[in-house]
């Protein structure tokens, strides 16, 4: 039985890399990754601390029970492997710029025009949440508010 998941395609990982990259020229790698986390699992906003003016952001998506995800931080370790595949993938093809990604961890977009990626309107709905909130707040901030990755030892 032949199981498939876009958390392991990376074909999928590149489609959510170019939806980002449609409304952001720079982001750093840390941040990429969550954002693209929440564009894959979207229903896991529910289980973001998020202020009281975006709570309507946790209802954006109910959990699917096919889609269920036990280890949250586990998943997030697995998907930055494919993201690390993604990232090599889009500098290869000359959209990322790869001495912003070797020397200071940011991806920057060499070529600003519009990718005509198709997105969902959850996929829109995540996007207006990082535009309104989560590019406003530190990296430091980001990590503590969804738990994905470890922020205790951060100096942002």
């Amino acid at each position: 039985m032949i199981i498939y998941h876009p958390l392991t395609d990376v074909y999928h990982s590149i489609n959510r890399g170019l939806i980002l990259f449609n409304h952001f020229s720079k982001i750093e790698m840390d941040r990429y990754s969550i954002y693209d986390y929440f564009l894959l699992f979207p229903q896991d906003l529910r289980k973001t601390s998020l202020p009281n003016g975006f709570r309507e952001f946790k209802k954006i998506k109910f959990q699917n029970k096919y889609n269920l995800i036990k280890n949250r931080k586990n998943t997030f370790k697995r998907l930055k492997e494919i993201q690390n595949i993604t990232i090599n993938s889009l500098i290869m093809y000359g959209i990322v710029d790869a001495n912003d990604f070797k020397d200071k961890g940011i991806l920057t977009v060499k070529n600003n025009s519009n990718f005509n990626q198709s997105s969902s309107e959850t996929d829109e709905k995540v996007i207006e949440l990082i535009n309104k909130y989560f590019n406003n707040i530190t990296l430091r901030e980001l990590k503590e508010r969804t738990k994905l990755t470890e922020y205790r030892y951060e100096h942002s």
